[in-house]
């Protein structure tokens, strides 16, 4: 009977045993799930990094437009002036060479209502 007591306290449960292994069980679960997430945002973070370089290209790329984009507007627009500056000067010629027309030395003059004594060239 003592042999059966003594193999019987050799294969005896043990309770705080079982409650370790069940703990480090658990811990390996949770272990595995924070590896799972790790690579997970590992590639995320490989993603990201690559749309942020592209993003870097385009900015860079967007930046040299902007700057084409702006000199050819300073040459328009100095184009621009020498253009309205030309149409002025062309409506005054155009404005003289009417009012000449009708001018006679004698008459009164359309523009400043004084006495026309000659005729401009």
């Amino acid at each position: 009977m003592q042999a059966l007591r003594a193999a019987h306290g050799a294969v005896a449960f043990d309770e705080p045993l079982y409650a370790q292994i069940e703990a480090v069980f658990a811990r390996v679960g949770e272990a595995r799930a924070q590896e799972c997430e790790l690579v997970t945002l590992a590639s995320e973070l490989a993603s990201v990094t690559r749309a942020r370089a592209v993003a870097e290209l385009d900015e860079q790329s967007a930046r040299a437009v902007h700057l084409t984009a702006a000199r050819q507007a300073e040459v328009v627009a100095r184009e621009g002036a020498v253009s309205r500056a030309a149409l002025e000067d062309g409506r005054t010629r155009h404005s003289a060479a009417a009012l000449r027309e009708h001018l006679h030395a004698g008459d009164d003059c359309p523009v400043c209502l004084q006495v026309v004594a000659r005729l401009p060239n």
